[in-house]
Order: structure tokens, then C-alpha cells, then sequence
């Protein structure tokens, strides 16, 4: 049975996850100070729509392989890298829905990951790119094609999060 602290920390995680995916569009940011930005979803950096009915119609309509260059320097990395991260083939100008799908798990997988370690891009990279024993040690960008891969991710990256086990 799960203690009450587990079970509070379980509410918070889950509050903050449908809060981050069902926020409004604000903008890009571009006109906010730094301390105000790093507060701002990587979803409002990006431009992306912030309902889910909106980032759906979006993503099945493809979204533009240019997110891919905006989340590349978010992340201090070249666009390639991530566009081969969502499967992205080269010459391509919109995502098909399951790359836009994808990147999208790709944004909120990055956004908590930002936040757990303090907006430090080269370790957000290193934690995605590095073998990872409590998922079967593969890294963890090569599950987010998948709903299934995504969420196994996301589940370890929330009990690293707030010290649970894996």
C-alpha cells in the first residue's frame, strides 16, 4: 500500500502534467525576462498550441520540421540530431503525425527533464542519450516513438523526479 506522501506526490505530478498540457497558448516568450522565461512551459517556447484539441489538429494536419531547430537550441544541439531523435526524414517540411506525435512526447519528456535539472541542456542531453538501466538499458529518446515507450520514460523520469523507486 502506498504511504500518503507517495500517494500527495502522485497528485502533484499528475495536477502538474495536466496542467502543463492544458494551458493556453501565451506566445513565444521572446519579449519575457530570463527569470520569467525559464518558468514558461518549453511548450509556449516553442510555439506549439497548448489544448489538446489544437496540438492534435496540428499534429495530424504535420507539424513544421522547423520545431525541430527550435527545440535543437533549446537544447544547445544541432537540428539534424533531433529531427533523427523523432525520425524525421531529411527534406521533409511537415512531420507526418506519428514524427509529430512523437516530438511532442519528445517536448514534454524535455520540459520535466529541464526542470529536474535546472535548465542544464548538456546534462537534458546526456540523461536522453545515455543508456538507462531501468529501461532495459536503451537510451531514452529511442522509446518516444511509441505511447508505450514515452510513458515508460516519463515514469522514470518522474520517480527520479521527486526520489521514488524506479
Amino acid at each position: 500500500m502506498a504511504s500518503q506522501k507517495t500517494r500527495d506526490l502522485r497528485a502533484v505530478s499528475s495536477a502538474r502534467t495536466v496542467h502543463e498540457l492544458t494551458s493556453t497558448n501565451v506566445g513565444t516568450g521572446a519579449n519575457i525576462q530570463p527569470e520569467v522565461a525559464m518558468m514558461e512551459s518549453l511548450i509556449e517556447r516553442l510555439g506549439l498550441p497548448r489544448s489538446h484539441k489544437s496540438l492534435h489538429q496540428a499534429t495530424i494536419a504535420g507539424l513544421p520540421v522547423e520545431l525541430t531547430s527550435r527545440l535543437a537550441k533549446e537544447l544547445s544541439i544541432e537540428a539534424c540530431v533531433v529531427a533523427g531523435w523523432v525520425g524525421i526524414a531529411p527534406g521533409a517540411s511537415l512531420m507526418t503525425p506519428a514524427e509529430g506525435d512523437a516530438f511532442c512526447r519528445l517536448v514534454n519528456l524535455v520540459d520535466v527533464l529541464m526542470s529536474v535539472l535546472g535548465s542544464d541542456q548538456a546534462a537534458a542531453t546526456r540523461w536522453l542519450t545515455s543508456p538507462n538501466i531501468a529501461l532495459g538499458n536503451v537510451q531514452p529518446v529511442s522509446l518516444l516513438s511509441t505511447e508505450v515507450g514515452g510513458r515508460a520514460v516519463r515514469r522514470v523520469l518522474l520517480a527520479i523526479e521527486y526520489g521514488l523507486p524506479v
